[in-house]
């Protein structure tokens, strides 16, 4: 059995569905923008006065947007004002998408109001220590988290040493995908250890369920 930490060094690139077992197969939705040449077009500010017509989650962004200074992301508009028509839609994938310096904060603004947000891949956006602490201060206590990618960041030990007490802190936390990442071997090693313990204490419908989705075990010698 695969740890459930992915910590490999290796510079492949794999998609979040592909490169794990334990990502579930539920409804796909992806927000993306260019992550080095966005243009205004992707990339502006829409103030308050400019609300007409979006829906509680998209306008719930833009607000956050406004209060954090940052510029809003067409492709992260576009998903959240399509986010109650999506149904059951339980996946938010912004890999590869540059959310500009203070962009990532309104996002987890408005994750930290979607309770059935399971997985949240930031897959090569750029992210930073802060960010990394405010995804600990703001996801730590997410009811519904489960699966989370920060493959492919420039994160160093300090970082790391903060997502071991995100995944102690919540514990429904099963899968951290950390491949790409310059955080120590021991610091990893830590975080594969409490998630393995996060994945085990899970209630047993959800255990059996996970179960289903890790590869089967080698056969006996």
């Amino acid at each position: 059995m695969k740890s459930p930490t992915s910590a490999a060094k290796s510079s492949t690139s794999r998609s979040p569905t592909s490169s794990s077992p334990l990502f579930r197969r539920s409804t796909v939705a992806r927000a993306r923008a260019p992550p080095t040449s966005a243009s205004p077009d992707d990339m502006r500010p829409l103030h308050v006065n400019n609300l007409e017509g979006l829906d509680r989650w998209a306008r719930h962004y833009v607000i956050r947007c406004n209060i954090h200074q940052a510029q809003t992301n067409s492709g992260v508009v576009d998903f959240f004002a399509r986010l109650d028509d999506l149904g059951d839609t339980t996946r938010l994938d912004l890999s590869d998408n540059y959310l500009g310096r203070n962009g990532l904060r309104p996002v987890l603004d408005v994750i930290s109001t979607w309770p059935s947000c399971k997985t949240l891949s930031l897959r090569n956006t750029y992210l930073e220590t802060r960010n990394v602490a405010d995804i600990v201060r703001i996801l730590g206590q997410h009811p519904g988290l489960q699966f989370l990618d920060l493959s492919h960041n420039p994160l160093y030990d300090t970082s790391g040493r903060y997502l071991l007490a995100l995944v102690k802190k919540n514990r429904r936390i099963v899968q951290l995908n950390l491949e790409g990442t310059d955080i120590k071997e021991s610091t990893l090693k830590k975080i594969a250890n409490q998630v393995q313990k996060n994945l085990i204490s899970q209630p047993v419908p959800e255990f059996v369920d996970l179960l289903d989705h890790l590869p089967p075990l080698p056969p006996s010698p």
